[in-house]
């Protein structure tokens, strides 16, 4: 089913990145809905002690009122991508406040990535934007913000090269998505890198 939508989104929306060729040995781990004092900091340290890069897909009204967050993301080698100001849902708002509202991201999250909230982008916006960014959506989602997530469930030994993967460091998500991190980064038969995006 999966693999179904996502041949009908490539004909819809073409260039949309939802994973990458498996040839290049890499996982990609990322993170949406930040930057937050309380959480991003450990999701970095422990990031830092495997070694690992990731992308970090930024709302700008964060980015603003956490700059010293955002700029820490940065220092430590990752990437950032625009997830634009206010999360604003792609199918219900207009092309215009949608497109406003992912530029005024653009202000203080220099980028050129870009994932839709909630994966939800309409044709028109779709259009526009693809002339400015990589648009990238993900292979695997993780519900981590959701109350009862749990990370013991997910069977990380699917997880190859090539896939995008979606956890998010907003404080909802935290302790799953810490959890579920840990639980990637120290799986014995991974043999793939975790690399930060830039395409």
């Amino acid at each position: 089913m999966r693999r179904r939508l996502v041949k009908i989104a490539n004909r819809m929306f073409p260039g949309m990145i939802f994973h990458v060729p498996r040839e290049k040995k890499a996982i990609y781990i990322t993170f949406d809905d930040g930057p937050h004092p309380e959480t991003t900091p450990r999701i970095l340290e422990l990031l830092a002690k495997h070694d690992a890069k990731a992308t970090f897909f930024c709302l700008g009204r964060n980015v603003e009122k956490y700059p010293a967050v955002y700029d820490s993301i940065l220092a430590a080698g990752h990437a950032t991508g625009n997830h634009s100001w206010s999360h604003p849902n792609g199918w219900t708002t207009s092309r215009k406040n949608y497109l406003n509202d992912v530029r005024r991201a653009s202000e203080v999250i220099g980028s050129n990535l870009f994932r839709p909230p909630y994966g939800r982008i309409g044709p028109g916006q779709y259009r526009q934007l693809k002339k400015e960014y990589k648009i990238t959506m993900w292979t695997r989602q993780f519900a981590d913000y959701r109350h009862g997530f749990n990370p013991g469930t997910i069977n990380i030994s699917a997880i190859c090269a090539g896939d995008i993967l979606v956890m998010h460091d907003s404080p909802a998500a935290i302790p799953g998505a810490f959890i579920l991190l840990k639980r990637l980064l120290t799986h014995q038969n991974n043999s793939s890198y975790f690399k930060k995006m830039g395409w």
